[in-house]
């Protein structure tokens, strides 16, 4: 991987994949390696098909994956839903045309 980057001119990215044919190495390692790109395509892919699994596998037991969730309001924040909705308010012209 250094020979690479030594040899061949430009920015380099490395791709790395768990149980992939390259070494698995952290981004700082991989900085001194002299790659300024590093990207995990599989990694939370593969973290969130865990969690589904397991979540299943508690449902299937009759216990229900509460352990392993968000609370309902940190999930709207993380998703977005607080602020599609502080958009939607401020799109909002229904209530600024008066009625009767």
């Amino acid at each position: 991987m250094r020979r690479i980057n030594a040899e061949v001119p430009g920015l380099h990215m490395a791709n790395m994949v768990e149980d992939g044919a390259t070494p698995l190495l952290p981004p700082a390692r991989l900085g001194v390696l002299g790659y300024g790109i590093v990207a995990y395509p599989l990694t939370l892919l593969s973290a969130a098909m865990r969690a589904m699994i397991e979540s299943l596998d508690d449902m299937k037991a009759g216990r229900h994956p509460d352990r392993r969730l968000l609370s309902f309001r940190e999930l709207r924040r993380r998703v977005g839903f607080d602020d599609y909705d502080a958009e939607e308010e401020r799109y909002d012209t229904a209530r600024e045309i008066p009625r009767g």
